[in-house]
């Protein structure tokens, strides 16, 4: 009784948080004179409520694996004659783990895919905040909206792999590529206007923010915004994976090179942590705290 009692209790959490959300921002549109949201941008946010708490597990799993990979690795590194005795722990973990990371992975896409409409949300929270503000506080709540359309730019650049209608290597990806390219490059211009015309821009990007997360939620990931919005635009590349796969194949060259090199016991740690932070920085500049979590031995600000 007492596990069917807690089931309906979250499940009536869920259902009211996922209920404030939609009615956050509704009132945010409200203020930007924009229409309601649609029932697929509706759904989303329901669903995003309610496979958080497996995504977030899913994503524990795979943070300390990772972990405990490199410092199974590390030490087989700096001591590969080490003698083993008993049952290492690692043969008792990573299968717990595998377990749990199985049992919440299609949780953990289902979030996935709708988080991008979570993402949009609070871009427009931000449009509304900020055009409502006072002229002390618009700066920092300019600056805040920046960075939620980074976080959009970010989602439209994925969302042809993060809504799931199209396979990794199909042939319509560069298709896709493209259009979503040509999306940030439009959100950018709409950005823009805000150094010029304040008032029709936190309007134009209200409606553009809402066509994306429609269109996305509907699965028109070919078509987040329409032609009559795109024509001329040129497409804004995405370089996101090759730069993390150069900052990884860095970390990685460091740590199999400090033990050569003599670098004294219980140093490397440190060593990862301080190169790891200034690959980011020189690699990502001031977006850097969104990839800190790739360095489980640095602690983000």
């Amino acid at each position: 009784m007492v596990l069917p009692s807690l089931a309906v209790g979250r499940r009536r959490r869920v259902r009211r948080k996922a209920d404030l959300r939609i009615a956050a921002l509704q009132t945010d549109l409200e203020r930007l004179s924009q229409p309601r949201p649609t029932v697929g941008v509706r759904l989303a946010i329901r669903r995003s409520a309610g496979t958080a708490l497996a995504a977030i597990i899913f994503g524990g799993c795979c943070v300390y694996g990772l972990t405990l990979a490199c410092a199974v690795i590390l030490r087989a590194v700096q001591d590969p004659l080490a003698e083993v005795e008993g049952i290492p722990p690692v043969v008792v973990i990573a299968p717990l783990l595998s377990v749990v990371a199985s049992a919440t992975f299609v949780r953990f896409q289902q979030f996935r895919q709708s988080a991008a409409v979570l993402t949009v949300a609070l871009a427009i929270k931000a449009c509304a905040e900020a055009r409502s503000a006072s002229n002390t506080a618009r700066p920092m709540k300019l600056t805040a909206l920046a960075r939620c359309l980074r976080d959009v730019e970010t989602a439209v650049l994925k969302a042809r792999r993060t809504r799931q209608t199209v396979l990794r290597y199909s042939h319509r990806g560069a298709g896709l590529r493209e259009h979503a390219g040509q999306v940030v490059a439009r959100l950018r211009e709409a950005e823009a206007r805000l150094d010029t015309d304040p008032s029709e821009a936190f309007q134009e990007l209200a409606r553009l923010l809402m066509t994306i997360a429609e269109n996305y939620t509907a699965g028109r990931v070919g078509a987040l915004l329409p032609a009559s919005e795109l024509t001329g635009r040129r497409s804004v590349k995405d370089r996101e994976l090759i730069k993390l796969s150069a900052v990884i194949l860095a970390l990685v060259g460091v740590a199999i090179a400090a033990p050569l090199v003599g670098l004294p016991e219980g140093t490397l740690l440190p060593v990862l942590g301080g190169v790891g932070l200034l690959l980011l920085l020189a690699t990502f500049r001031r977006r850097y705290r969104d990839y800190l979590d790739l360095l489980p031995f640095v602690q983000g600000p």
